[in-house]
């Protein structure tokens, strides 16, 4: 499957994620409101398809220097199990405003069930 990988917040289709995300254990009573504040304050990675529709999604809280937290990772459940979950996490572990200056630098996040497979080189924690 080819994706574009892009940060454009501009481009994301919010009912959507807010659609995918109302369906989450985590995320199911949040707001409109409150998930649009959440994505306008943090690095947001979109993944398209080659018509340009939102396929899954992928949210960042940084600092820009030596703290990241990974949180929201989100794919369109008809699209779930083609690699999409790992490309975003590809081009989050690949973002230049992600690298910090300097060995500290720690991007973390929380493992769900949805996700195990996911951990790669990040630093992920099992929830409690």
């Amino acid at each position: 499957m080819s994706l574009e990988i892009s940060t454009d917040l501009d481009r994301l289709d919010r009912a959507r994620i807010h659609d995918w995300l109302s369906d989450s254990y985590w995320a199911a009573d949040r707001s409109t409101d409150v998930m649009d504040r959440a994505i306008d304050n943090s690095l947001c990675f979109g993944a398209y398809d080659k018509a340009g529709q939102l396929l899954g999604m992928a949210r960042v809280v940084t600092d820009g220097a030596v703290f990241a937290y990974l949180c929201d990772v989100v794919v369109d459940p008809d699209s779930r199990g083609k690699g999409i979950g790992k490309a975003l996490l590809s081009a989050v572990d690949a973002h230049p405003a992600l690298q910090g200056s300097g060995a500290g630098f720690s991007l973390q996040g929380t493992l769900t069930s949805s996700t195990a497979g996911l951990g790669g080189k990040r630093s992920l924690m099992r929830p409690p």
